[in-house]
Parts: C-alpha cells; sequence; structure tokens
C-alpha cells in the first residue's frame, strides 16, 4: 500500500513539473489552458483511484 502512495506522489510531482514548465516556456495561452486542465483531471482521477483503493483496503482489515 505504501508503494502505492509513492507511485502516486512521483506521478503528481511528475505533473507539477509539467505545468511549471509550460508556464515557462510556452507563450500561447489556449495550448496553457489545454495542458493545465488536463493535468487537473489527471489529478483528480488520481485522488479519485486512491480513495477507492484506501476504502477496499480498510474492507479488507
Amino acid at each position: 500500500m505504501n508503494q502505492l502512495y509513492k507511485v502516486i506522489q512521483i506521478i503528481l510531482i511528475i505533473l507539477t513539473g509539467i505545468v511549471m514548465i509550460n508556464g515557462i516556456f510556452n507563450h500561447d495561452d489556449m495550448s496553457k489552458l489545454i495542458i493545465n486542465v488536463t493535468v487537473l483531471l489527471w489529478i483528480i482521477l488520481m485522488v479519485i483511484v486512491a480513495c477507492i483503493i484506501r476504502k477496499i483496503h480498510e474492507k479488507k482489515n
């Protein structure tokens, strides 16, 4: 279970890095918006998956 949270944490760090690099080097507002919304949706999806996995893990114990 701890390994899953470490993987999710690494993915979140990578996604945050993508947003920061996009903000620095990309000057087109539309592509910034698309990338930021996509990353936000990925983060929300990962939070939902983590909550579901935690609930399943709690039911097993």
